[in-house]
């Protein structure tokens, strides 16, 4: 019986555990098994069987409540939804989960590989500014049809009924109360979130406020959305995309949140896509009153996931303050400070990038359950259940 550790999150696997797992969907024999590199956390098997290839998902990932069994339901829940829409987006379906743990210790999910591959990175190095601007122009189109969905309340998914649980509390309390939360908890992990760092964020915040209030349409968020989970495929000489992947950190919310982390990516890589992005999500959905104000808010929601986590494993620059990483991005669109600051702050935004490579694949996955609990910070998994998030 041939084992192998494929990663280190997933530990050593054998061959007949890898057959258990398809014989449980009817899935044919396996052929061969080889581990996707492009995930962030090692979770992932490209299985070769007679009946085709299939992405096998393993060891998943912990909440606060130190519970492992909702992820790959959750990921099919919002496939899902995504699938049975009239959109017409790929997503990988149908979505397989066996949550016994007879066979690996843990449940586990198995899903078609679709077609077509994350880009390469980096992507200016990698692509002409012609095929870039294709590129990004996909990547917002197809962003739009995932708000598309429409959900009848903004909420998060709850196990126990496998669908969408309302907030209990107005979605801009819950923003603004899970924004709180990220900075107390940068506060405490390093000096370098100051009490000034804190009152500009809440600014930001008080400043946004009536605009979180207006009504909006829930529709299915992702909340990781970005080069790093599309597929792409060259077609008749056209880059097409091909999936949208990895809906662990999704929920139902106001759709312009989906924009910060692409346009945060694109930003700090210096992908030059930004306008091209733009343009093709307002073709689909157009903007809303209010945006500007709201995406500061959002923008400032997203980078601090990532700071707030990166202060705990001394990810960053030592010197490098919050507000001087961060307000680049939160005045990124209609902002004279994003206009005239940018070479102010591009030495120290260099210097963040190249420690934050990291996000796209080489941070050391764990294996204890404290670690797994904690990965899940770094997406958008821990949802500040404490009061605060859900029913």
């Amino acid at each position: 019986m041939a084992s192998r550790e494929y990663s280190k999150r997933l530990g050593s696997i054998s061959d007949e555990q890898l057959q258990d797992a398809l014989d449980r969907f009817d899935l044919g024999q396996l052929l061969a098994a080889e581990p996707l590199t492009t995930g962030l956390f090692g979770q992932n098997l490209l299985l070769t069987a007679s009946t085709g290839d299939y992405v096998f998902r393993g060891a998943p990932h912990w909440n606060a409540d130190g519970e492992d069994d909702w992820q790959f339901p959750k990921e099919r829940y919002f496939a899902g939804l995504i699938h049975h829409s009239d959109g017409g987006l790929p997503v990988a379906w149908p979505y397989l989960v066996e949550t016994r743990r007879d066979i690996f210790g843990w449940g586990f999910a198995l899903q078609p590989r679709l077609d077509g591959a994350p880009l390469g990175h980096p992507m200016h190095e990698s692509y002409s500014p012609a095929e870039i601007a294709e590129q990004s122009r996909e990547l917002g189109r197809a962003l739009g049809i995932v708000h598309k969905v429409r959900v009848q309340s903004a909420g998060t998914y709850d196990l126990a009924v496998d669908a969408v649980t309302p907030f209990r509390v107005p979605y801009s309390d819950y923003v603004l109360a899970t924004v709180e939360g990220l900075l107390q908890r940068s506060q405490i992990a390093s000096a370098a979130t100051t009490g000034a760092d804190i009152d500009w964020a809440r600014s930001v915040l008080a400043a946004a406020r009536p605009a979180l209030e207006m009504p909006f349409q829930a529709c299915v968020v992702h909340l990781d959305y970005g080069f790093h989970n599309v597929l792409f495929a060259k077609r008749d000489d056209h880059w097409k995309v091909t999936g949208v992947v990895d809906w662990m950190t999704a929920e139902a919310g106001h759709r312009e949140c989906d924009l910060a982390r692409p346009l945060a990516a694109d930003h700090q890589y210096g992908v030059g896509g930004r306008d091209e992005f733009l343009g093709a999500y307002y073709s689909v959905q157009p903007q809303l009153p209010g945006f500007f104000e709201r995406f500061r808010a959002f923008m400032l929601w997203e980078r601090l996931l990532i700071w707030e986590y990166w202060q705990r494993h001394n990810g960053f620059p030592k010197g490098l303050g919050m507000r001087r990483w961060m307000e680049p991005f939160v005045t990124l669109l209609g902002d004279s400070l994003a206009r005239e600051g940018v070479a102010h702050y591009r030495s120290a935004d260099r210097s963040a990038a190249a420690a934050m490579r990291t996000w796209r694949g080489a941070v050391p996955p764990g294996m204890s359950r404290a670690a797994r609990a904690e990965s899940t910070v770094i997406s958008r998994t821990s949802r500040w259940k404490s009061g605060v998030a859900v029913t």
